[in-house]
């Protein structure tokens, strides 16, 4: 079998979110400002595309577009003598973070994934590439902070940034147990409106997510999940808590996530029955 290129690879993707959503690639072009030959040479992998083209594309369609790794893994790396900074959006996999460490002379002395639009707070953490990111580095063995604002519309990341960088510098001080990270949290407030920094466990989350019936231009219909965002429970303490009396919220995570107190009830299961039988 031929191994397509990446540009042909993310080009049958486009053709076949298209198919699916029953748009032709001129109505295509359309909703992308820009021309129906634009939209065959992609498709036929003949374009190369910038993240943010392909994260255009994806919202045109209303549909994830690329999966990495298929049936195989996906080992991604990026090389080069020139330190890396800035900032990136993508809807890649969280381990892409990882392929920023890349063939290094020396390892990272902290990774920081974010800043987060939007809060990661309580269970969100099970759901959030940020925190994903900074997990993947306490994986291996890398001190990480997950930095996100509680904001969905500002774009004011200054406070977020010196949140950040001063848990940072407490991080390079004191250092983390192994397997841990911190989950870090900012309302988006001016610096003298915020309350104060509190040491959080994680709260519960009420999600009102529901499921959206839709229909494309040929009346097929398909399905976008919706609703409104979600709340939390605010019991004292928590990262919801904290957040929504005005405070920045540092919840310390640990990547061990049993339930070891149920360990001895399952044991009393007899579950070692199930392989005799």
């Amino acid at each position: 079998m031929t191994q397509l290129t990446t540009a042909a690879s993310i080009g049958r993707l486009v053709r076949d979110a298209r198919k699916q959503r029953g748009l032709t690639q001129h109505e295509l072009a359309s909703l992308l400002s820009t021309s129906q030959s634009a939209i065959h040479r992609i498709e036929s992998g003949n374009q190369n595309l910038s993240l943010e083209m392909i994260n255009r594309i994806a919202q045109a369609l209303e549909s994830p577009l690329i999966v990495p790794g298929g049936r195989n893994a996906m080992n991604l790396s990026i090389t080069g003598e020139t330190a890396l900074h800035g900032s990136i959006t993508t809807r890649s996999s969280k381990n892409a973070a990882v392929a920023l460490l890349g063939p290094r002379p020396a390892r990272p002395d902290v990774v920081v994934s974010g800043i987060n639009r939007g809060a990661n707070l309580g269970h969100d953490v099970t759901y959030s590439g940020t925190v994903a990111a900074a997990m993947e580095a306490a994986i291996f063995g890398l001190p990480a902070v997950a930095v996100s604002l509680d904001s969905y519309e500002s774009q004011e990341f200054g406070l977020a940034a010196r949140v950040g960088a001063g848990v940072v510098a407490k991080v390079q001080e004191h250092g983390l147990p192994a397997g841990t990270l911190l989950n870090v949290n900012v309302p988006p407030l001016a610096p003298g409106e915020l309350a104060g920094t509190a040491v959080t466990r994680m709260g519960r989350r009420v999600y009102r997510d529901v499921l959206v019936d839709r229909r494309d231009p040929r009346g097929r219909p398909y399905y976008w999940i919706g609703g409104e965002p979600p709340s939390g429970h605010l019991d004292e303490g928590t990262d919801i808590w904290a957040v929504a009396q005005g405070y920045v919220s540092i919840t310390p995570i640990h990547l061990d996530m049993t339930a070891h107190d149920l360990i001895p009830n399952l044991e009393a299961w007899s579950l070692t029955e199930l392989s005799t039988r």
